[in-house]
């Protein structure tokens, strides 16, 4: 935790198993009261273009609650996995509410 922001940090592969991990953990973090996420994948290996579209999905969902979901850093396999599918353009960037 980084103030009033949990910090996650992932490492290795961005895959389905560890998304339905990523999901698991920000439902804890929202019933923890927990809305300001900072998320650093920096050390990813591997990653698939679902994976982006997920969390995608997760600042959508953390921003309904006013909330946000902060990509603070990437791998260049995030960036060439984020080359190849259409995504929202601020997807790397500060997602906070309206």
């Amino acid at each position: 935790m980084h103030g009033d922001e949990e910090v996650l940090v992932i490492s290795e592969e961005l895959n389905v198993q560890s998304m339905y991990t990523l999901r698991s953990y920000i439902a804890y973090c929202l019933r923890r009261g927990r809305r300001r996420i900072r998320l650093d994948m920096n050390d990813v290996t591997w990653c698939d273009g679902s994976s982006l579209h997920g969390i995608a999905g997760l600042q959508d969902a953390l921003h309904a609650v006013g909330g946000y979901l902060r990509i603070t850093s990437v791998s260049e396999p995030v960036r060439d996995a984020r080359a190849d599918v259409a995504l929202p353009h601020g997807i790397f960037g500060v997602s906070t509410p309206g």
